[in-house]
């Protein structure tokens, strides 16, 4: 992760066309994914590939669910502050 991270201070040309912020997203979901699966292989006891997609699964609907009402509110807001 410490590599990416300095990776992507780097200018990297194929990073300019979407963006550092969507690419670093993209890039650290892939490495997330793949110590998940080398951590299964290692120990298929303890780390449960269906465990970590459901658990990521609902963490990133509930994510979802606060932006979206953070997003109502600010909006909200801004129309009451725009309507004085």
């Amino acid at each position: 992760m410490a590599l990416t991270a300095y990776a992507l201070k780097q200018d990297q040309p194929d990073l300019k066309p979407t963006g550092k912020f969507l690419s670093a997203v993209i890039i650290y979901l892939g490495n997330t994914v793949v110590v998940v699966f080398l951590l299964g292989i290692l120990f298929p006891r303890t780390v449960s590939w269906r465990r970590f997609m459901s658990v990521s699964g609902r963490e990133a609907w509930l994510a979802v669910k606060h932006v979206g009402k953070g997003s109502q509110i600010l909006w909200q807001e801004a129309g009451r502050v725009a309507g004085h």
